[in-house]
């Protein structure tokens, strides 16, 4: 090997060496962002956690909801108590007019949580089933109904969690600027098959702001010939006023862009009427509350029942087995 074949890779390994250390340069450790960000985001995540909110829920050109792809409108009451928590559900679109007037509650709950409904113009809830997984039924909640958990959750999720637990994301750049005057910190992340970021509000408690995520393979191409699969996605949420520093929420839209000109498609937009801080009562995450009778209740109404039955099957055996034995005897 002649001396400038040596020199050549010895400079390109030189080369390989420092752009590794530049890639790992721009890596953010998330221990840092955490001690940054996390505080305030449980302050977020307990504040919401203690509340009942009055929302209506629009989804527009929403598939699964009907094959005309129409609206589909929502009035949304989520009840909480720092692990209880309660959703309410009432289709209200005149263009669904099939399920108008059908309300579901689901219920997550330590100690029993719950799905129960009734139907359009009924007066009674019924029993749907019962939940044995309680964070299930948490995240659940959170991922149907997005705003529930708006300010401080990415998919169901709270995003300090996330980031902490999942270790194939990487947070790879942090820009911290201003967005209406406002001071805003926007942070970049990857993983295997994904690519995007978050914009907090730094001097907001760090509520979420706004986010966008995309498949990592994404192309204008694949954008404009495969849009059920490839997409960006995107959300925006927009505050009120503030409660001992937290900013309540006002409105939260999610949707996805696709085709070469990024259309909106599958829009929902949640507007919040309501927002009243303080822990609801215990009483209105049991089954009682929608007058379902618990299970303990229905075993106790049942079990009488059922040794009545058992003890008047067992006096007729008995007759019957006496009545033949006195007929044995007598031949």
């Amino acid at each position: 090997m002649s001396d400038l074949a040596r020199l050549v890779i010895a400079v390109g390994g030189i080369g390989l060496c420092l752009a590794r250390l530049a890639v790992a340069q721009n890596r953010v450790s998330k221990d840092e962002f955490l001690a940054r960000y996390e505080p305030a985001a449980k302050r977020l995540e307990e504040f919401y956690s203690n509340v009942e909110m009055r929302a209506v829920s629009t989804s527009a050109e929403w598939p699964a909801y009907n094959d005309t792809g129409g609206r589909r409108s929502t009035r949304v009451v989520f009840r909480a108590n720092g692990d209880l928590m309660r959703v309410d559900a009432t289709i209200v679109s005149e263009d669904d007019s099939l399920a108008k007037g059908r309300t579901s509650v689901r219920v997550a709950n330590p100690k029993g949580s719950f799905l129960a409904g009734r139907g359009a113009g009924k007066a009674d809830f019924v029993l749907l089933g019962m939940d044995p997984d309680y964070g299930a039924s948490v995240q659940t909640i959170r991922a149907t109904h997005l705003a529930v958990a708006a300010p401080f959750a990415w998919l169901g999720a709270p995003i300090a969690d996330t980031i902490r637990s999942d270790a194939a994301i990487t947070l790879t750049r942090i820009e911290e600027t201003s967005q209406d005057g406002e001071p805003v910190v926007k942070v970049f992340w990857e993983d295997q098959r994904a690519v995007g970021w978050f914009l907090f509000l730094k001097d907001r408690s760090w509520a979420l702001r706004e986010y966008s995520f995309w498949a990592k393979d994404l192309t204008p191409e694949k954008l404009r010939t495969q849009p059920d699969r490839y997409f960006v996605s995107r959300a925006a949420i927009e505050y009120g006023d503030t409660h001992d520093g937290i900013p309540l929420l006002k409105t939260a839209k999610y949707w996805r862009e696709t085709g070469p000109a990024r259309q909106p498609r599958l829009v929902e937009t949640i507007v919040v009427e309501e927002l009243v801080a303080g822990p609801v009562p215990e009483r209105e995450f049991t089954l009682a509350a929608l007058g379902i009778p618990s299970a303990e209740q229905t075993s106790n109404t049942v079990r009488p029942a059922l040794l009545f039955v058992l003890g008047t099957t067992a006096l007729i055996l008995a007759y019957l087995v006496l009545r033949r034995s006195l007929r044995l005897r007598r031949q």
